[in-house]
This record gives structure tokens, C-alpha cells and sequence, in this order.
């Protein structure tokens, strides 16, 4: 009825709307070709294939719960949250590579595969990306 004029959506519902698509589309593209980028660098770097099945399934476990979990307390899954599964898969990753290294370099040490897992798990660089840390709060709170 009026070709000389374009009509155009704009507003939040447009944006929500635009944000959702673009979300689905991510995870149908950027979230598997990410996951296979790390798994192939962790595979080069550790040079271990049951090292690199591991990973892809804590990852996916991860992703899992963290799913089910915003499911489960019913946070709505919008453009926010839904970046919340890629950011749990990479620190899942981190924190188990950091794990398998510990156990691969005492490997070098010891023939006890106990041994090899309690210092694995207790290598402070694992602690970091397990616990939260907090000493820059104490540091501020602490007179000198």
C-alpha cells in the first residue's frame, strides 16, 4: 500500500528477538568448532588420547550440569545466560589440563598412579582455577 516507505522493527523486541537467533545460530556453529579447536590443541600438547577423551567428557558433563542447573533453580535461558555453558566448558578444559599436566609430570617421579593423582590435585596451579581466590580482598582489608 505504500512502496516509497521501508518499514523497520526496532526497540527491545526486535533486539531480543535478533539476540536469541543469533545465540542459536553460535551454538549451532561457534560452541563445536571451539570445543574441537581445543580438544585438537590439548590433543597436540598432551599427546594423549584418552587425556583428550577425558577432557571433551568433563566438558560435556559441565556443560551439562550448568544447563540443568539454570533449568533447575528457572533462570530463563536469554542472550545473557546463555553464554553461561561456553564459559563453564573453557573452565572445565583449563582446570583439567592443569590436572593432567600435574599428573603427567609426576608420572616422571613416581610409579604410584595414587601418588600420581594426589599430587596432581594438589598442585597449586590446579587450586587456582578450582577455588575462588580472594587476596586481593584481604590484601585492601589487611593494615600495614
Amino acid at each position: 500500500q505504500y512502496p516509497d516507505i521501508a518499514f523497520s522493527s526496532t526497540g527491545s523486541i526486535a533486539s531480543g528477538a535478533q539476540f536469541s537467533e543469533s545465540s542459536q545460530q553460535d551454538g549451532a556453529t561457534l560452541t563445536p568448532a571451539m570445543l574441537v579447536a581445543m580438544l585438537l590443541v590439548v590433543g597436540i600438547l598432551l599427546r594423549t588420547a584418552t587425556g583428550v577423551a577425558s577432557i571433551l567428557f568433563i566438558a560435556v558433563l559441565a556443560a551439562m550440569v550448568s544447563l540443568g542447573a539454570l533449568g533447575w533453580t528457572h533462570i530463563p535461558l536469554n542472550s545473557a545466560t546463555a553464554l553461561a555453558p561456553l564459559m563453564v566448558i573453557t573452565l572445565a578444559i583449563a582446570s583439567t589440563v592443569h590436572i593432567l599436566a600435574a599428573a603427567r609430570q609426576a608420572r616422571a617421579d613416581t610409579a604410584d598412579r595414587t601418588e600420581w593423582a594426589r599430587r596432581a590435585i594438589s598442585d597449586p596451579a590446579c587450586g587456582s582455577l578450582l577455588r575462588p581466590r580472594d587476596d586481593a580482598a584481604h590484601t585492601e582489608a589487611t593494615p600495614r
